[in-house]
């Protein structure tokens, strides 16, 4: 795991600029390249091959070819056993992608199994290609000055090339609709996110896109354990010490149940909440998960780790955690996983999560709703009526068109997005739009299109990019079993109705692990990773600060854009429990942080 940077062109400079704010994910060493029509920089966090040769950028044999890459290959060794014509210097999985390339070109990157995202420059064609997993595990950012490429693992290393940006008003429409931002669109005017499954060549200032279809099926796939637990045994390869991030529910267990069974040991990590007397009555709301990570770390005998996050610690970390953020997503869950990382890189350098699990199994409870909303239109019009009146929820059953449905469901400020931008920063429909497009690349039933929509836009750009985010801030490297390109393979082939019932969530994984998991994750309510932001908001401390950053003389930049007046009014209201606004309210913070710290403009 790793920052890649990089620029068409000679400017040590520049990409020495990109590296030092990309530091924090490549600890062990930064190295730079520079060659007649490029500049290649790497931060290494270095986890296979921990011998300096192993260090990047890395030059072919024939001094040809360069390559800097970000990320992991688990069937990296298969591979090298198939490239014998290549005279390897180093034992890791980064110079396997270089030699895969010589011999298939972009080929190579459809036999990848691994999250990455890679550059490789051929110095005698002085063509580019970039490439990102076909999952979108790993982030790229790029953008085109003056018929140069530039490209780096995070936002603020594209900046840093940059004067004066400029904020992309569509993508700040949808930030204050649904609180992140699908890609490829950024919050900044020119710069793009190379989406997943993605390859793009550069040559003399062109830039040519092309999707890539991976050719990686499921090895064991007799069963979802069999698959799953060749997944867990491929992604323990690693020379440094690795861990499990553990929560109560079903997909890290399973992940901690084949760690187990292949290592015969683990360090598991989670993490609780201390909450203020006046809140005591609501600790098992908030601790669930840690009480019932406890029950099956000891049911395991792991060595468990905890760390309690108390509010003194919130209130002093809030400004890191807004700059690792990197691109603001307003989940004030980016706390709990920015210290449960911190906790865990005190003892390990890899850990695994249970990441990818809902939308690939069918998790969400909304997809329950979903199928009820399969049933719901073929109900004579009074029948609706009946049951609709009967729960706030079912009431958006009545909605037809999938694309509005999925947005009443993730519109996390749909309400007020329009109240609080001035109206000549207002857009409406953008996020729908996007919706609309992706729905219409899929197809089967409406439980299959909207898993796959949250494949494609959640997963990746919200819960990826913040575990990603929060756990690089600390040189952490996070793995995602779950998203295993053998796992999607095998989930694919699976129908939606078979994972999702009218009663029951993931109802394959639950089947299948029913009795190999402790029983007692199978007695427990489907929850979210609850944080007790809302309460965080009426700290007096953290609620000052907030006030200081959602106010007009925060930032000057920013002082025509919002209607502070009703921004103040949301304040008040959510510190005297009159209304509840904690996800609005941490994401006009993010935004407000963000904007500051990279001097964006606004038009």
């Amino acid at each position: 795991m790793c920052a890649i940077n990089g620029y068409t062109g000679e400017d040590r400079g520049l990409v020495e600029r990109m590296n030092a704010v990309t530091l924090h994910r490549g600890p062990d060493g930064t190295r730079i390249f520079m060659a007649p029509g490029v500049t290649l920089g790497q931060n290494r966090l270095a986890i296979l091959d921990l011998d300096p040769r192993a260090y990047q950028p890395i030059v072919s044999t024939d001094g040809r070819y360069v390559i800097v890459c970000n990320g992991e290959i688990y069937n990296y060794r298969e591979l090298k056993n198939e490239l014998t014509a290549y005279q390897f210097k180093t034992e890791g999985d980064t110079e396997v992608i270089l030699a895969g390339f010589i011999a298939w070109g972009v080929t190579v990157f459809e036999k990848l199994n691994g999250m990455f995202t890679c550059a490789i420059y051929d110095t005698q064609t002085k063509e580019l290609v970039v490439a990102r997993d076909p999952m979108g595990i790993k982030p790229l950012y790029y953008t085109t000055q003056n018929g140069k490429f530039i490209f780096s693992s995070e936002l603020k290393g594209v900046l840093a090339s940059m004067h004066n940006p400029q904020v992309n008003t569509d993508a700040m429409n949808v930030f204050f609709d649904v609180l992140y931002v699908p890609g490829p669109r950024t919050l900044v005017v020119g710069i793009h996110k190379l989406e997943p499954g993605t390859y793009a060549v550069v040559r003399e200032g062109k830039v040519a896109l092309s999707k890539y279809v991976s050719q990686v099926h499921e090895e064991n796939g007799t069963s979802v354990v069999s698959t799953l637990s060749s997944a867990v045994a491929r992604q323990l390869v690693s020379d440094r010490p690795v861990g499990v991030f553990l929560s109560g529910g079903l997909d890290s267990s399973i992940v901690l149940h084949h760690v187990m069974e292949h290592a015969g040991r683990a360090e598991t990590f989670t993490v609780g909440f201390s909450l203020p007397e006046s809140s005591q009555g609501e600790d098992a709301k908030f601790n669930s998960d840690q009480y019932l990570a406890q029950k099956t770390a000891q049911h395991y005998g792991t060595n468990h780790h905890e760390y309690v996050i108390l509010f003194e610690e919130v209130r002093s970390a809030l400004p890191a955690i807004f700059e690792s953020m990197d691109e603001p997503v307003g989940n004030p869950t980016i706390i709990p996983t920015y210290f449960l990382s911190k906790r865990a890189r005190e003892h390990v350098v890899v850990a695994l999560d249970g990441s990818g699990g809902d939308e690939l199994f069918g998790g969400y409870e909304w997809y329950k709703i979903n199928r009820l909303r399969e049933w719901y239109q073929y109900l004579p019009v009074s029948l609706r009526e009946i049951v609709g009146s009967t729960h706030p929820v079912l009431k958006k059953l009545a909605i037809r068109d999938t694309a509005e449905w999925y947005h009443a469901f993730m519109g996390q400020m749909q309400a007020v997005k329009s109240s609080v931008l001035q109206e000549p920063y207002v857009r409406e429909d953008i996020f729908l739009q996007q919706v609309r497009t992706l729905l219409g690349m899929s197809d089967g039933n409406l439980t299959k299109r909207i898993m796959d929509v949250d494949r494609k836009m959640w997963l990746i750009d919200e819960s990826l990019m913040r575990s990603d985010k929060m756990s690089m801030a600390h040189g952490l490297e996070l793995r995602v079993p779950l998203l295993d390109l053998a796992v999607v393979a095998y989930a694919e082939k699976i129908s939606s109705h078979k994972k999702v019932s009218f009663f029951e969530t993931k109802k394959v994984l639950r089947d299948a692990y029913r009795h190999i998991l402790p029983e007692h994750l199978f007695h427990e309510p489907k929850r979210g990773w609850f944080s007790p932001g809302a309460k965080w908001l009426r700290d007096p401390v953290i609620a000052a600060y907030m006030h200081e950053v959602l106010s007009p003389t925060y930032n000057e930049k920013t002082k025509e854009v919002f209607v502070w007046p009703l921004i103040e009014e949301m304040l008040e209201k959510h510190k005297q429990k009159k209304g509840y606004y904690n996800r609005p309210l941490w994401g006009l913070m993010l935004f407000q942080v963000w904007a500051r710290n990279h001097n964006i403009t606004f038009k």
